[in-house]
């Protein structure tokens, strides 16, 4: 099996390592580049390095022709490049995936229909899930909620929802498709839920709020243990 290639920039820090080791976990080939020579090699777990001067054309472009890359990390360093210059050279068509974001509360059925969608029409992705529409298990009153009106609902109460979204599409279709997984990841425990649910990768917004930055930490080591 031919492993597919993971580009990321400036990986040869402390957070660039933790990643580059989950990519590999994971079997990706891990290439890494950066504007500096390689410091502590203990932290640099790539399978390829190369010392580039990111503001140098034809040095990425180099990297580009003896690597066909499947996707790109920045972690540094490329704020210095022009817009046009990262068109040019890092938003090239075959990267550009095309996600399905579906809604917590379909049935099976719509599941069912949701993993046919995705083998006609070739779609890369699926992200499990966007906010739901039900109201059920809230500790707010009927007339607070209707006070507060209609809108999508995300966090900690559609939780269980995506997590069996992922589940159903995660066996039910083979594992054909990545999975994004959303929806009421607050702990470490609840990322890991997800992927052990089915998901390749996880998504953070209202708990990344109410939890803060460090979840994000948390995660990683959960990950790394």
């Amino acid at each position: 099996m031919i492993k597919k290639k993971i580009l990321i920039t400036g990986a040869t820090g402390f957070i660039g390592s933790h990643l580059t080791l989950l990519l590999k976990k994971k079997n990706y080939e891990v290439i890494v580049i950066d504007n500096l020579s390689i410091g502590k090699k203990q932290l640099f777990k790539g399978d390829k390095f190369y010392k580039v001067d990111i503001t140098k054309k034809k040095q990425l472009e180099k990297v580009f022709k003896e690597n066909k890359v499947f996707a790109i990390f920045h972690l540094a360093g490329l704020s210095k490049l022009t817009e046009s210059f990262k068109k040019k050279i890092y938003i090239k068509d075959d990267l550009k995936k095309r996600l399905l974001k579906i809604a917590p509360d379909l049935n099976n059925n719509q599941l069912d229909e949701i993993i046919e969608l995705v083998a006609e029409t070739k779609i890369d992705g699926v992200i499990a899930s966007n906010t739901s529409t039900t109201r059920n298990n809230l500790k707010a009153s009927d007339r607070l909620l209707k006070e507060i009106g209609n809108g999508g609902l995300s966090g900690q109460p559609i939780k269980e929802l995506s997590t069996r979204v992922i589940k159903y599409l995660a066996q039910n279709s083979n594992k054909a498709f990545p999975i994004i997984g959303v929806g009421g990841i607050h702990s470490a425990q609840d990322a890991l839920d997800k992927i052990e649910a089915g998901a390749d990768l996880v998504q953070i917004y209202t708990g990344f709020i109410y939890e803060g930055p460090g979840l994000i930490k948390q995660i990683n080591k959960a990950l790394l243990n």
